[in-house]
């Protein structure tokens, strides 16, 4: 357990204080023993050693990071602390990074406390928003946090779900935020399976916010089995006889393949190794490890892997199960229009689901998907093709997972997956109180050898990580709820600081060990004779002013070889001295070396081609003799033997000796100095002591231990304060721009404080501007679009349905008030990139035109037949996705303006976006008005 700390001062503190009794209620430690016989009879099996630690830890009143594998029942802790708060007056918010897992956590929730007493805010959706649990994504929180809602009036706990996306490059500062911001008396309850450092994680919260308790479990309640799967057997990836398999399956591959086929036929005789989808299902249902997850990195691959199976005539369900599934399926669909499920391709997807099969990705229509979920958590659907985001938290237990590949697309490359990720895929094995073991399947890949898929099972999850960062709008937020002294300050308490402190730490410790080591050579060195110091210092000066001369020397004897070699011309006999072997050579041509020094090509008596710069010539070239260029060009076979001939005829003059220096040569001070400098150094009282070399060569250990000091130094100061030194590039920029007045918002700041999105800065600068008050609603939506659309393939051309896809250029937008609009924005945007390039910045995300054309034509009313016919680009989730993301920012925009008709506009646009399918694409809208 993580020490108990002080916590972090200057919050305003809401719901239930510390030590005090609150709306007639006893604080939650004294009254918790009595709930907690209560809440245990609620399960059907005994609680755990850590679920029972993490609950003692809540009803002590503090916070508690709870660490344990997938399926071991880590919710339980976060019910108990809802449990806990519905029972003293309080309120608890439960935070995840998807909103479909929002949607999940609130159908289950109203289960269990009835309609009214669970609300829901996703952006999406606002249900019940003042209940006393109220489920949301984590940025909906943070928001709140900053506006400072009234909501946040008699929080007690906050729930963050799946905290180890801390870590997530674009989202994971949205944590930080919220463990920082939040009221010190409010309680967190942490739960991750794959954080590794989770004393370092737990260690910062407690001491930024004290009373934090880490619980760890690396216990599985159902154990996991790990199996490979080559060609058609499936071996115990652990066994002894797995490597034989796969060297057995491998060699046969090799021999059926031939080796006279050559490489290309070697290489398809191993990927025949490589399972088929169907063979891989058919062999789970033959060894009953069914229900499965079958991950695909691939949202076409999902796709196909279903079509694949329905082809090879795989059906695993029953005709009872057939019904069963039909009817769900056609309830929950019901509320959606035919012609819009036709257009999805509702059929086709419903025969699947009956024969056991169906995919899950984000292409896909939310209510497909919700269907897929429940089917397949009630065990009617037998295989589920899924891309990773089925791994995120999103209860779909099964008995077994499959990766087929181990390679991921990460952005902009494929790697493999991380010991993290192999964690997340495959924990979802193994169902609490179903199953007695979980199984995780890897497929042969030729590009993965046994040996990589065996260290990466065995590997333990990587350290969580921050992705702290600054934006405009946190930094509009934080300077307009405090000065920038106490701005800083909050910044310096992210995990982020956390780590770079304690790397300072780290650093001053090697610091202090460097200064004691150099303190130690300087005490060899001391001597009663003279200061061994002086005569070092003296030393190392003669050691530079010779180098000096040295170089002075050779630059000065390069410049005269230089000049004597750009004298030469062709058929000029000059002497080469190489290797102490001299001989005569004729010039055939002359040409530069890439840093612009005279080169010749000669060849010499012996027949040799050699190329010679200034580096070949001990002395400036003297030319002793010429030929006639009549026999230098072509060197043919004739004219080379009659050079050979000439060249021998020459006399070599003597060697001449290197000249010395004379008396008026410009080196002549420097000369001077050092033999002033070497005669003071024999008189020093130290020339002529037996411990001058060991003196030498302490004080040269000195010297390169001041050199880490320096490094060291230079480490510590790109460490501190790393947030607050951001900050100030963004209040620079802020203040050029009009947002800042003695670093307090002013009203385009305030506006700016609302505004959550990427391009936070340039859409405020556009409302600011006017630009969007001369769209019609249409446009509005559509010129919406640009600040929250990206481009799943960065804008580059791509087929999608028989169709080359390209990226629309400004020409291609129809609407000319819309065209210039954008056009205004293109020109804001160049000046804010601009000026963020002055302050090293790089913030805001590039505008995307992708979807304008696409939001137009919906809000004018055209039919989804139309818009997904000449559209083809964008998948069924991907469309409604977008459109939910171009109402949010709409939403945000209403409620920062002040005109009035401007917000008509943006509610006329709203209304033509939100019909049909992107109306209705949760049950959780039907929810708000059942009887749960």
């Amino acid at each position: 357990m993580a020490a108990k700390g002080k916590g972090h001062e200057g919050h305003a503190s809401s719901g239930l204080l510390n030590g005090v009794c609150y709306n007639g209620y006893m604080e939650p430690n004294k009254a918790a023993a009595r709930y907690l016989e209560e809440f245990e009879r609620n399960y059907p099996f005994p609680l755990d050693d850590f679920q029972r630690a993490a609950i003692e830890s809540l009803n002590s009143d503090s916070s508690v990071l709870v660490v344990a594998p997938t399926g071991s029942g880590k919710t339980v802790v976060a019910e108990y602390a809802v449990f806990l708060a519905q029972n003293s007056g309080a309120k608890a918010f439960y935070t995840t990074p998807l909103k479909a897992l929002s949607n999940q956590k609130f159908r289950d929730f109203s289960r269990i406390y009835g309609d009214g007493k669970v609300g829901l805010l996703t952006g999406d959706n606002t249900i019940h928003p003042e209940a006393p649990l109220i489920i949301m994504t984590t940025e909906i929180l943070r928001n709140m946090i900053y506006e400072q809602s009234e909501t946040l009036t008699d929080l007690r706990y906050v729930i963050l779900d799946e905290c180890h996306y801390l870590t997530d490059p674009f989202r994971g500062a949205v944590w930080e935020e919220i463990i920082i911001l939040l009221p010190a008396d409010v309680k967190i309850v942490g739960l991750s399976a794959t954080v590794a450092n989770p004393d370092d994680f737990g260690g910062w919260m407690n001491d930024l916010r004290g009373e934090m308790v880490v619980v760890q479990s690396e216990r599985r309640p159902v154990p996991l089995r790990h199996y490979y799967f080559i060609n058609g057997t499936m071996v115990n990836l652990f066994s002894d006889n797995a490597e034989r398999t796969v060297c057995s399956a491998e060699q046969a591959a090799r021999s059926k393949g031939g080796k006279s086929n050559g490489e290309k036929a070697q290489a398809r005789a191993s990927r025949n190794l490589i399972p088929k989808r169907s063979q891989v299902a058919y062999r789970l249902g033959q060894s009953k490890m069914l229900p499965a997850i079958y991950f695909i990195f691939s949202r076409a691959g999902c796709d196909a892997a279903v079509m694949h199976c329905r082809e090879d005539g795989l059906d695993l369900t029953t005709p009872e199960e057939k019904a069963v599934i039909e009817k769900q399926a056609l309830e929950r669909a019901a509320w959606l229009p035919e012609e819009d499920l036709r257009v999805f391709g509702f059929d086709h997807f419903l025969n699947s689901l009956k024969l056991g099969l169906a995919a899950h990705h984000a292409g896909l229509l939310p209510i497909f998907k919700e269907i897929v979920e429940d089917l397949f958590a009630q065990g009617l659907v037998k295989v589920v093709f899924a891309t990773e985001t089925l791994s995120l938290g999103i209860n779909m237990p099964a008995k077994t997972c499959v990766i087929e590949s181990l390679y991921k697309f990460q952005g902009e490359t494929h790697e493999m997956l991380t010991s993290t990720q192999y964690t997340q895929f495959t924990g979802r094995a193994g169902r609490r109180g179903i199953d007695k073991v979980g199984n995780a399947v890897i497929l042969y890949s030729p590009f993965v050898t046994l040996g990589e898929v065996q260290h990466l099972a065995r590997t333990a999850s990587l350290p969580i990580t921050s992705s702290f960062g600054i934006s405009y709008n946190m930094a509009a937020n934080l300077l307009r709820n405090y000065d920038f002294t106490e701005a800083v300050h909050v910044l310096n308490l992210s995990f982020a600081q956390y780590h770079a402190d304690k790397e300072v730490v780290r650093l001053e410790r090697n610091l202090k060990k460097l200064e004691g080591r150099i303190k130690k050579l300087f005490e060899k060195m001391s001597c009663e004779r003279a200061e061994a110091e002086d005569y070092l210092e003296a030393r190392a000066r003669l050691s530079r002013l010779e180098k000096e001369l040295a170089l002075r020397h050779h630059r000065r004897k390069a410049e005269a070889i230089n000049h004597e070699l750009q004298e030469l011309v062709a058929g000029d006999v000059l002497v080469i001295d190489r290797s102490g072997k001299r001989r005569a050579a004729v010039v055939l041509s002359m040409g530069e070396d890439k840093v612009g020094n005279p080169r010749i090509k000669v060849l010499d008596r012996y027949g040799r081609y050699l190329n010679a710069i200034y580096r070949h010539f001990r002395t400036p070239p003297q030319a002793i003799g010429h030929i006639e260029e009549k026999h230098l060009s072509p060197v043919t076979k004739k004219n080379r033997k009659f050079l050979m001939d000439a060249l021998a005829k020459f006399e070599l003059p003597p060697r001449l000796p290197t000249e010395e220096l004379e008396e008026d040569h410009p080196d002549r001070t420097l000369r001077q100095e050092v033999e002033e400098t070497r005669a003071d150094l024999e008189l020093h009282p130290c020339h002529q002591c037996e411990r001058r070399e060991e003196c030498q060569n302490a004080a040269r250990t000195a010297g390169i231990l001041h050199k880490e000091m320096e490094e060291l130094r230079r480490q510590m100061g790109a460490r501190s304060d790393v947030a607050s030194r951001k900050l100030q590039n963004v209040r620079a920029v802020l203040n050029q721009l009009g947002y800042l007045d003695d670093d307090r918002p002013t009203h385009k700041g305030v506006m700016l404080s609302a505004i959550h999105n990427e391009c936070d800065l340039l859409l405020t600068e556009c409302l600011s501007a006017g630009v969007f008050h001369e769209l019609e609603p249409s446009e509005l939506a559509a010129f919406a679009s640009i600040f929250v659309f990206e481009s799943r393939d960065g804008g580059a051309p791509r087929w999608r349905g028989g169709r080359l896809i390209r990226p629309l250029m400004l020409r291609e937008v129809r609407r000319p008030k819309l065209r210039a609009a954008i056009a205004r924005a293109r020109a804001m945007e160049a000046k804010l990139k601009s000026v963020e390039q002055a302050e090293s910045l790089d913030l805001l995300r590039q505008t995307d035109i992708g979807f304008v054309n696409v939001v137009y034509d919906w809000a004018e009313g055209m039919e989804l037949e139309y818009i997904m016919d000449t559209y083809p680009q964008y998948s069924a989730g991907d469309f409604v996705r977008s459109m939910k993301q171009v109402l949010d920012i709409l939403r945000q925009i209403q409620q920062v303006v002040e005109d009035d008709f401007l917000k008509d506009g943006i509610s006329a646009a709203m209304s033509a976006v939100n019909r049909s399918v992107v109306a209705y694409t949760s049950v959780v809208d039907s929810m708000a008005f059942e009887n749960v």
